[in-house]
C-alpha cells in the first residue's frame, strides 16, 4: 500500500467546494491535511465538511515538507 499524497487547499471557496475538494476526499490516494482561506469561516466550513485543519495563512502550507 502506498503513502498517501498529503494536501493543502488554499481558496475554500465556490470552485474548491464544487470541484477541488469533493475529488480530493473521494481520491483513496489523497488526503486532505488543510483548508486554507482569508476568511476563517470558509476554511473552517471546508475542514469540517471534508476534513483537515482550518488556517487562514497560506504560508503554513508552503512550508510544510509533506505537503
Amino acid at each position: 500500500m502506498s503513502e498517501k499524497i498529503k494536501i493543502g487547499v488554499i481558496g475554500c471557496g465556490r470552485i474548491a467546494h464544487a470541484a477541488h475538494l469533493p475529488s480530493y476526499k473521494n481520491n483513496s490516494d489523497a488526503e486532505i491535511v488543510y483548508c486554507c482561506d482569508l476568511i476563517k469561516e470558509k476554511a473552517e466550513k471546508a475542514a469540517k465538511e471534508y476534513g483537515g485543519k482550518a488556517i487562514t495563512d497560506y504560508k503554513i502550507i508552503l512550508n510544510d515538507p509533506e505537503i
